[in-house]
């Protein structure tokens, strides 16, 4: 198993952003709770829900039928691209 050296990341970086050698963010991530942050992106809840009521990005909802509660998934490569836009200034 290889250790971490100061060229390679310490923590997931999605996939889009980096070579095919590094190592592998998930495709979903779970919707933070209320005042904490994602642990990919580091954005909050809140801005989640902005991109969502704007368009530019879609929450994933699952909930069993009848269920009161269920959970919120964000899709990695669709906050890539987002971030990707903002960056350009295209957003």
């Amino acid at each position: 198993m290889n250790s971490p050296t100061l060229s390679q990341p310490t923590r997931n970086i999605p996939h889009k952003l980096l070579g095919a050698d590094q190592p592998a963010t998930p495709l979903t991530i779970r919707l933070p709770a209320a005042g904490q942050r994602d642990p990919v992106f580091c954005m909050k809840r809140g801005w989640y829900y902005r991109q969502a009521r704007l368009g530019r990005l879609r929450i994933i909802s699952l909930r069993e039928k009848g269920a009161k509660r269920g959970v919120s998934l964000i899709c990695t490569d669709d906050v890539c691209d987002l971030l990707e836009k903002i960056s350009r200034g295209e957003v």
